[in-house]
């Protein structure tokens, strides 16, 4: 069930994001009209805030969940602190122009999601695997003990 927040969160919403900004970055006003590339943002947006706190729970032991959740409300307050800043100065830097510089610099973090997306589905289905292998191996060691004491 959880499983899908992870695959939503870190793979699907970095590539329509990906997606939206080359589109608003680098074709013309008059190749597409930017309502359609606005809409994608705010449906992966959307995405992003209803998958995002869910990942704490797949990806850390239960004993941790309010200091993962601690952890990511801290490092989500710092983005969007240091965010704007990053982007005013590279608007600032370009002379006062938005596009295409900003738009870049928002394809790149979308990047970075999305190797980030990918560690933390690789990191999922290697925990998944090892809790599917230590369940087997202990039901094999569970019926080997019921099966000698009923000799």
């Amino acid at each position: 069930m959880f499983g899908n927040y992870a695959i939503l969160s870190g793979l699907l919403v970095p590539v329509l994001l990906i997606i939206v900004h080359s589109l608003l970055g680098f074709t013309s006003h008059n190749q597409i009209n930017a309502i359609i590339p606005m809409v994608g943002q705010g449906i992966a947006y959307t995405i992003f805030a209803a998958s995002f706190w869910p990942i704490a729970v797949i990806i850390v032991p239960v004993e941790l969940v309010g200091t993962a959740y601690g952890i990511l409300f801290a490092a989500q307050s710092i983005g969007l602190a240091l965010v704007p800043l990053i982007i005013a100065w590279i608007y600032d830097s370009s002379k006062h122009q938005y596009i295409p510089n900003v738009e870049l610099c928002f394809v790149c973090i979308s990047i970075m999601s999305f190797i980030f997306g990918i560690c933390i589905n690789y990191y999922r289905f290697d925990l998944n695997n090892k809790q599917v292998n230590n369940n087997n191996n202990n039901n094999n060691n569970n019926n080997i003990c019921n099966n000698s004491q009923r000799m």
